[in-house]
C-alpha cells in the first residue's frame, strides 16, 4: 500500500513577529487586549464582515456560529461522519457548551446526487 505524506516545514518567523510577541507578553494582555481587538477589526475588514470575534479554538468558534444561527434545543443539525469530534459535540453532547440540539450524523458520498 502506498503511503502519502504531507511534509512539515519550518515556519517563517522574522524579527517583526518576535518583537510583536514580546510586546504582547510585556503588555500583560494575552486574550482580550488591544492586539486581539486590532486583529478582529482587521480580519472583519478583510473578509467584509461587520463583526469578527477571535476565539481560543475551532470548537468555541463552532459553538458561537451555531448559537448565532439560532440553533437550540430540539433543532436538528447535520454533521458529517468524517470530522473532528468537536463538530458533533458542540451540537448535542451533554456538556456545558452544548446547545441541546440533535446531531444527525450523515455520510457524504462523492458523486452522489440528490433524489429531490
Amino acid at each position: 500500500m502506498r503511503q502519502h505524506e504531507i511534509p512539515f516545514f519550518a515556519p517563517s518567523i522574522g524579527e517583526a513577529e518576535i518583537e510583536a510577541v514580546v510586546e504582547t507578553l510585556r503588555s500583560g494582555w494575552l486574550t482580550t487586549g488591544p492586539k486581539v481587538r486590532q486583529f478582529e477589526e482587521a480580519f472583519g475588514r478583510r473578509v467584509g464582515a461587520r463583526h469578527a470575534l477571535a476565539t481560543s479554538s475551532a470548537t468555541a468558534a463552532l459553538h458561537l456560529a451555531l448559537e448565532a444561527a439560532g440553533v437550540g434545543p430540539g433543532d436538528e443539525v447535520l454533521v458529517p461522519t468524517l470530522t473532528f469530534a468537536s463538530t458533533g459535540e458542540v451540537v448535542g453532547a451533554d456538556t456545558a457548551q452544548a446547545l441541546g440540539a440533535l446531531a444527525s450524523m450523515v455520510a457524504i458520498i462523492a458523486g452522489s446526487q440528490s433524489q429531490e
